[in-house]
């Protein structure tokens, strides 16, 4: 097994373990939720997956995506429920700069 060493700007040097071909294809796959519609469509089932996206990562950008913009908070209680689980579960998280108190 060979192993690679960058180096960083602050001049350290730290291992990295080569990257499998599972989190390679992770890495190139490019999708992004940027909308309510979206967002909420994917979770409702109204929405297809574009074909060649996973699934549950589809799913877990929908839901980050209504965390980011406060949506989830807003919509039906269902959201706001199954929002705050998928952060204690650390699935999600929560916005920069916000606190689990905000």
């Amino acid at each position: 097994m060979s192993v690679r060493y960058t180096t960083h700007i602050n001049s350290t040097i730290t291992e990295e373990s080569p990257m499998s071909n599972e989190n390679n294809q992770q890495k190139l796959n490019l999708f992004v939720v940027n909308d309510l519609y979206t967002a909420t469509g994917i979770i409702e089932g109204f929405v297809e997956v574009p074909d060649g996206v996973d699934e549950e990562h589809a799913h877990i950008q929908a839901w980050q995506h209504l965390i980011d913009t406060g949506a989830c908070w807003t919509l039906q209680g269902f959201y706001g429920r199954n929002a705050k689980a998928l952060i204690e579960q650390g699935i999600c998280t929560l916005p920069h700069g916000w606190t689990q108190n905000s």
